[in-house]
């Protein structure tokens, strides 16, 4: 519920700046125990559903995560081909394309 929340306010541009509250989930024990990863993405389907990717990858880019998406993934998962399977089974084709496309830029 606190990331479909926290996605309401960022879609209402209003509340904190997203780097401070997106690098907060970057912390060991929270990527580890899957905590971060569940929240990106419930934050991902609520932002989505509102706005559009480009709308999504701006705020990536200001919460300076744009190249730091695997680091959502524990150690032993930070690969580019889990973190394509994982967005697919969980509907965000959207973020593996953008992903895609940062990659052969």
């Amino acid at each position: 519920k606190l990331a479909i929340a926290t996605a309401l306010v960022f879609n209402m541009k209003l509340g904190p700046l997203p780097e401070q509250v997106m690098q907060s989930l970057l912390d060991d024990a929270k990527v580890n125990k899957g905590t971060s990863l569940d929240f990106l993405t419930q934050f991902c389907k609520e932002y989505l559903s509102k706005d559009p990717i480009e709308e999504l990858d701006l705020l990536f880019k200001r919460a300076r995560l744009d190249d730091k998406m695997l680091a959502f993934f524990p150690q032993q998962k930070r690969s580019i081909e889990h973190f394509n399977s994982y967005f697919t089974e969980s509907g965000l084709v959207q973020l593996v394309d953008l992903n895609k496309k940062r990659f052969s830029d």
